[in-house]
């Protein structure tokens, strides 16, 4: 889950994902058309850069410069940054009301829930091989200029790809997307696959892990620092008592009054890839409101069927437990959109 969702009565204004050019969705379809063969053809082997803000940002080219962009594997949003569109003179309109997107990011909108209103036009928008034309993203508002990043690219355009995070080499590669069933991990002998799914609200990738265990629906983010699972969610599904002596109050969350746990977990498991003693962030929940927030949801039977809110929000709270670059850093990971399977191995897994 993007863990304890801000504004969630927002929901009622996001809409599809901001269209991508033709130019790409076409391109993309074609190479996987000629990837019938099963044979890896990569499109795009990119340095990954580590901002001062922890974010991870890779180069693409607007037309014909270089430009850094913020991986956000974890939400679907991509976009561009309104200074930045407004100095390159890019055209900018307004959104259709029914294609409206949120986006909030803990560094970008400070956590906030900001509303894109407007889409950018990028006339020539390169990332390796692939040259899109007027690919349309939203335009950022808060994107600052000191983020050293001009743009996001989130999952609503790398779903069109194959799409491998190799830390050990910090390398992200994008592949055109293979519909058969070989494995693509070309890297190692043994690994494991897991199936994942794409949740159309929020974006988030998520699959089956098992948490000393228990399994559980595990988002995947390429945001700074490590994971985070709610405390209501860790009592209820994973039977940690709040008066365990074990748990311990670590401190409170940035930018709000919720209090900090640590638990003592011993693995997180990806179908055999463990992670050994994963810090994850027991975060408290906030007072159920008429709003409603996703624990409410979970356990408590929040918006009622029938209210026209019920959809909305469960696939908003969908995961159970959110893991981060501190974690995703010790692993090798390939997600195969055409398959709609993660294959991953350890960091520094080898032939």
């Amino acid at each position: 889950m993007s863990f304890i969702h801000k504004n969630i009565s927002t929901l009622r204004n996001i809409g599809r994902v901001i269209a991508l050019a033709a130019s790409l969705i076409c391109t993309s379809a074609a190479w996987a058309e000629d990837a019938q063969d099963c044979s890896l053809k990569q499109i795009a082997s990119l340095p990954i850069t580590t901002t001062a803000s922890g974010k991870i940002a890779v180069p693409v080219k607007i037309d014909g410069t270089e430009r850094l962009f913020a991986v956000r594997f974890g939400g679907d949003v991509s976009g561009v940054s309104a200074e930045f569109a407004a100095k390159a003179n890019m055209d900018v309109s307004r959104i259709n009301k029914d294609w409206l997107r949120n986006f909030a990011d803990d560094y970008f909108t400070d956590g906030e829930t900001e509303t894109l209103e407007h889409k950018v036009k990028i006339p020539d928008f390169q990332i390796g091989a692939l040259d899109a034309k007027d690919l349309e993203v939203g335009e950022l508002p808060s994107l600052p200029s000191s983020a050293g990043v001009i743009g996001v690219l989130g999952t609503g355009v790398l779903q069109h790809f194959d799409v491998e995070f190799d830390f050990q080499n910090e390398k992200m590669n994008l592949y055109a997307p293979r519909k058969c069933d070989a494995a693509p991990v070309y890297w190692a002998n043994a690994f494991a696959v897991l199936p994942f799914e794409r949740n159309d609200v929020t974006g988030e990738i998520s699959s089956p892990l098992t948490l000393d265990g228990k399994t559980l629906q595990v988002a995947f983010s390429t945001d700074p620092g490590h994971g985070q699972m709610s405390v209501f969610v860790a009592t209820n599904l994973l039977g940690i008592a709040i008066s365990d002596p074990n748990l311990k109050e670590v401190g409170v969350q940035a930018g709000s009054d919720l209090q900090i746990y640590h638990y003592p977990f011993k693995s997180l498991s990806l179908n055999g890839i463990a992670i050994q003693d994963p810090e994850i962030d027991l975060i408290t929940d906030r007072p159920a409101t008429d709003s409603g927030d996703c624990t409410d949801i979970k356990f408590r039977g929040g918006w009622q069927a029938g209210s026209g809110w019920e959809k909305e929000a469960k696939l908003m709270c969908a995961t159970d437990l959110t893991i981060k670059l501190d974690e995703l850093e010790k692993l090798h990971l390939y997600f195969a959109f055409g398959q709609n399977k993660l294959y991953v191995t350890a960091a520094d897994a080898h032939k």
